[in-house]
């Protein structure tokens, strides 16, 4: 999970992607990974696995603080910006349904009489 999460954060990063969590799943991956340092988990790992964990992990540490040093982790926690509510009165309302409610339905054709020419 190192790698797939510290190149989503990089594409983030580079703005090939818009932000869609990517900070938060990669702070939660290193926690893991932390943890998984913490209990000497990775000591049981073959030596060429155990190099390319702490390779990926460094990897991680170092884009996450990328992120924060671009200010992302703020942008981040930060709402996204709403959109103003569009209001619209009662008179306008009546007039749009009352239109609706008055045109004529589209014509239905049946399937039947639809052609269409298929390449032989």
């Amino acid at each position: 999970m190192l790698q797939p999460s510290t190149k989503a954060l990089a594409q983030m990063l580079a703005g090939n992607t818009k932000m869609s969590g990517q900070l938060a799943h990669a702070r939660g991956v290193l926690a893991q990974a932390n943890r998984i340092v913490d209990e000497r988990l990775a000591d049981r790992l073959p030596p060429a696995a155990r190099e390319l964990f702490f390779e990926q992990l460094a990897l991680l540490k170092l884009t996450i603080a990328d992120a924060e040093e671009a200010g992302l982790a703020a942008e981040a926690l930060a709402d996204e910006p709403v959109k103003p509510k569009v209001v619209v009165d009662a008179e306008r309302l009546r007039e749009v349904a009352l239109r609706l409610a008055t045109a004529e339905p589209a014509p239905q054709v049946p399937l039947a009489a639809v052609h269409t020419d298929l390449p032989d």
